[in-house]
This record gives structure tokens, C-alpha cells and sequence, in this order.
């Protein structure tokens, strides 16, 4: 039966494209959408790990199609929807929606499509610091560090006083190596959560990492003396 959703999807997608070649945006905005939900629907049957990346990566694609043609209708006057034409209301049940369904996945260890889910919540609405540092924390357990980080630094600034941003990018710097930020995030997270242990623990990695990599650095710098 969940095959059904896939050829929806597909579908979908064919007019979208169809409608976008033409221009006619308003028109592909709305089939962009209802494919993403086809596809999003499909993905919580799909088995095959290898289909379901190569699903995500399109979800992804068609998702990004579609903000950027929201943006273009946006600057004309223009306010897309799946139907008709949205409220702010609307938009923030949907981002609700959207966020509820990306937690189940995370808590499913579907890590690839809980950050698809989160991406659409955040593409749906307003942008928040909780969706940001959630898909950051996503984005961890999916080794993409780097997307972590910008992600919860995006977090930090919509709200500097949430302790989980500042964690989240010390967690992501410190796996990429960037001591110096990771600590600045240490420090402002531990201000703010004096007792949470997680802070006192990466501030006493940092230091081990640091202080590793800087005699590294002196062993190196020692042998290329002696070889010159």
C-alpha cells in the first residue's frame, strides 16, 4: 500500500516540475507541497536504507525548490499555500505539526528524516530557536557537525538565553576541532546552567584536546628543525 504514496508523490512532482518550467510558480508552489507530504508519508514504511536516502536527498531538493519559489511569490505580493492562501495562524499549526512528527522520527532513530521534517517546520513558519537547535541535534547524531553548528548558532542568536543552543555548539565545534568557540559556547551555557554537568564536562575535554593538539603541534615544529 505505502508504494501508492511514492507514485503520488511522483506524480506530484511531474506537474510541479511541469508548472515551475512554465512559470507558472504559483501553480508548482502548491504540487511541491502536497509531494513533499506524499513523500514524507512514504518514508516512515520504507525499509531500504539505500531508497530511503535517495528519497530524503530528493525531499530535500524539492523542499528547497519549493522555498525559494515561496520567496519569489513573496517579494510579488503573493502568499502560496497548499490550497489557498495561508494565515500566520495556519502556518504556525503547520510548523507545529511538522515539529511534532520530526520529534517521533528522532525518537525512531530515523535521524535523516527527522532532519527533513525539521527543515520543513522551519520553512513553514517564523523561525524559531527551539526547531533550530532540535535539527541540530539531529544533525549530530548524523555526524554533520558542521550543519550542527550553524544550525545551534542560529539557535544562540534567535535566543541567547537557551542553554541547549550554547551545548549544542560546543558539541558540533568540538567534534570540528574548534576549541576556541566550543569554549566560548561552554562558558555562556554554563552561566546560564550552573548545574548542569554536561558543560563542566566539555570544558575539561576541551582543555585535554587542546593541550594534545598543542604538543603535536611543538613535536612537529621540533622535527622540522632538526630536518632543516
Amino acid at each position: 500500500m505505502y508504494s501508492n504514496f511514492k507514485e503520488q508523490a511522483i506524480e506530484y512532482v511531474k506537474q510541479a516540475v511541469q508548472e515551475d518550467n512554465a512559470g507558472n510558480y504559483c501553480k508548482a508552489f502548491p504540487l511541491y507541497m502536497n509531494a513533499l507530504e506524499y513523500f514524507k508519508t512514504h518514508l516512515r514504511y520504507e525499509k531500504n536504507p539505500k531508497v530511503k536516502e535517495a528519497i530524503v536527498a530528493k525531499f530535500e531538493e524539492y523542499l528547497r525548490r519549493a522555498q525559494e519559489i515561496r520567496a519569489l511569490l513573496e517579494e510579488c505580493g503573493a502568499a502560496p499555500s497548499a490550497n489557498t492562501t495561508r494565515k500566520d495562524g495556519d502556518d504556525s499549526k503547520l510548523s507545529k505539526q511538522l515539529e511534532h512528527r520530526a520529534k517521533e522520527a528522532f525518537f525512531d532513530d530515523d535521524f535523516a528524516l527527522a532532519a527533513a521534517l525539521f527543515t520543513q517546520a522551519i520553512a513553514a513558519a517564523a523561525p524559531t530557536a527551539a526547531l533550530h537547535a532540535d535539527r541540530a541535534q539531529v544533525y549530530i547524531k548524523m555526524g554533520d557537525f558542521a550543519g550542527a553548528a550553524a544550525d545551534a548558532a542560529r539557535a544562540a542568536k534567535l535566543d541567547p538565553a537557551m542553554p541547549r543552543a550554547h551545548l549544542r555548539v560546543a558539541l558540533a565545534c568540538v567534534k570540528l576541532g574548534q576549541y576556541d568557540v566550543a569554549r566560548t559556547a561552554v562558558e555562556a551555557g554554563a552561566a546560564l546552567a550552573p548545574g548542569d554537568a554536561r558543560f563542566a564536562q566539555l570544558r575539561e575535554e576541551i582543555g585535554v584536546k587542546q593541550e594534545k593538539e598543542e604538543k603535536l603541534d611543538g613535536d612537529a615544529a621540533t622535527n622540522n628543525f632538526f630536518q632543516d
